[in-house]
């Protein structure tokens, strides 16, 4: 014990001087005997016993072990977080041979960490990948910046995982890389781009108007839309992108929008609507979609103009064959009516013109048998108006010129209406002939313009009849108020135009109902009359018409010799 190795002694100077608060380098060290001694610079000198100095040196022995004990234990933890950890961990050389790997980048790389050392990383990159990765690790090794890529690894199982790669220089012919797994990011992120090139394809395909909105307060903006919206907007999807409503339609129309979407995303219920737009019908359904916080709204809209033409025309013929039928019951009703009642007329005017050729004296019986015939004149042209709607009368057809036929009854015209009222003719003295029994038509103008004349009533106004020839597309015949339409083609006209009352629609669809009248007395049966006249001549009639605004009625009829098409 009274030999103590100097060196021993020489490690415990550091510690003798922190605990005794001497200065390191003004202190002497020496031994006498079984003593110790520090001595100061100024030469006074503390003399410690062996025994306290081996009580010294085993506190010290026992603070080194227990330092000794902590870095191992540290240095366990570091090695169980460096091999465990979720990241790899690879240490290359400047030719990329890896000389450390953790077990996590023997994992990532398919194989165990003990044949990865000495291997070069560049044999576990995919093929596709291997120049990138060359190209990113020389300029690692020639600028030493640290540099980030992601890329394919090459598995020996086949599986091509992808990584992200972050390299750095660790110090001079030494790099770090830490390999992060992204394959499960890379395979979201390749569904996500396929779900949106699938979408991009719809919404580029679409045979209906898609989008989808962010609503606010200021009103709708549109997130995306289907490239067909140019044939409403006049703009692609893509240009529709960020626009408010009032950038891609009307005011008034833009505002209806505003307020169904807000009414969708504020109730959070589907909203489906019925709107016209340019003359087409849409059918539009809006509802709200919700991502996390945010509420925004869906919706398509589809073109039913098609459809909805497809359903007038349907309730159109179901009308007009019902009405045909009804027209066809009351047609051989009132023309079976009519030929008995006018038989039973002919012998009762028969016997009453007899009797007034033998009543000579007797005056006042010549007077009531006159009015028995005049009553029995009317309910013969009754009868005659009765067989007119059903298209039964007599009739006696020839070529003849429509505005020679109108001007042959002026005066008649003139005289059958009030003097306040002025009637003006407008007449083509050139038409071509038309074949018809002008009796007939005598009375349809007739007719025309005594109806002219009661919408006028006591007041001044103005009654035009006008004649002429034109050209008439599929549109106009088939507005006709006959049940059969005549073919587009040339045709003679004859109209009369007033500036009287007018008629709202419900008195328009009525106009020609056998019996249907607005005047407090009259039977009805004029219009009807007419009706039934144009339809035995293969006409059509158009009526225009508005309540306070008068009435225009046309009625065309076929060229005679000119075959339709």
């Amino acid at each position: 014990m009274l030999q103590v190795d100097s060196m021993i002694r020489r490690s415990q100077t550091g510690w003798l001087m922190k605990n005794n608060n001497l200065s390191g380098p003004a202190v002497s060290f020496c031994e006498t005997g079984a003593d110790i001694s520090l001595m100061d610079d100024c030469g006074v000198s503390e003399t410690l016993s062996l025994e306290e100095h081996n009580r010294l040196l085993k506190v010290e022995n026992d603070e080194l072990r227990e330092k000794v004990l902590q870095l191992e234990t540290s240095r366990a933890m570091y090695y169980d977080l460096y091999d465990f950890s979720p990241a790899g961990y690879l240490t290359l050389n400047e030719e990329g041979i890896i000389t450390e790997a953790n077990l996590t980048a023997a994992a990532l790389l398919g194989i165990e960490r003990q044949y990865l050392i000495n291997c070069n990383l560049n044999h576990y990159i995919h093929p596709e990948d291997s120049a990138g990765f060359y190209s990113y690790f020389k300029r690692i090794v020639e600028t030493g910046s640290r540099q980030e890529w992601e890329l394919r690894l090459s598995n020996p199982d086949g599986t091509t995982p992808w990584v992200r790669f972050e390299a750095n220089t660790v110090w001079e012919g030494e790099y770090r890389v830490i390999i992060s797994d992204i394959n499960a990011h890379k395979q979201v992120e390749q569904e996500l781009t396929e779900a949106n090139e699938l979408f991009s394809m719809f919404m580029r395909y679409s045979p209906v108007y898609t989008y989808i909105k962010e609503v606010t307060c200021h009103g709708s903006r549109v997130l995306r839309a289907s490239d067909n919206f140019v044939q409403i907007t006049g703009m692609s999807g893509s240009e529709m992108c960020g626009k408010q409503m009032d950038e891609l339609f009307p005011a008034e129309f833009a505002e209806k929008i505003n307020q169904e979407d807000h009414k969708v995303v504020s109730s959070g219920q589907l909203l489906k609507v019925e709107e016209i737009f340019n003359g087409r019908n849409y059918t539009t359904i809006k509802f709200p979609v919700y991502i996390g916080d945010r509420i925004l709204l869906a919706g398509y809209t589809i073109d039913t103009t098609d459809r909805c033409k497809a359903e007038e025309e349907r309730l159109h013929l179901e009308r007009q064959l019902m009405y045909m039928h009804k027209m066809d019951s009351l047609g051989r009703m009132s023309a079976g009516v009519a030929h008995d009642f006018n038989n039973l007329l002919q012998a009762v005017l028969g016997n009453l013109e007899l009797a007034l050729m033998k009543i000579d004296d007797q005056e006042r019986i010549r007077k009531h048998v006159s009015r028995a015939v005049q009553a029995a004149e009317d309910a013969a042209r009754l009868s005659g108006l009765m067989l007119a709607y059903s298209g039964k009368s007599r009739t006696l057809i020839k070529e003849l010129d429509l505005s020679e036929l109108v001007d042959g009854n002026a005066a008649l015209l003139s005289a059958s209406i009030s003097n306040s009222i002025t009637l003006d003719f407008q007449l083509d003295r050139a038409l071509p002939p038309v074949k018809v029994d002008a009796g007939l038509i005598q009375q349809v103008l007739m007719s025309l313009v005594a109806n002219s004349s009661e919408a006028i009533g006591a007041g001044n106004g103005l009654i035009t009849i006008s004649t002429g020839v034109s050209w008439f597309d599929r549109v106009v015949p088939d507005r006709s108020r006959l049940e059969e339409k005549p073919p587009a083609g040339r045709y003679v006209w004859m109209e009369v135009r007033d500036n009287g009352c007018g008629m709202d629609d419900e008195t328009i669809f009525k106009l020609f109902d056998p019996f249907f009248t607005t005047k407090f007395t009259g039977r009805g049966l004029s219009m009807s009359a007419t009706h039934g006249i144009i339809r035995a001549h293969g006409g059509a009639i158009l009526v225009d018409s508005t309540p306070n605004a008068g009435t225009c009625i046309r009625i065309l009829f076929p060229i005679a010799g000119q075959k339709q098409e």
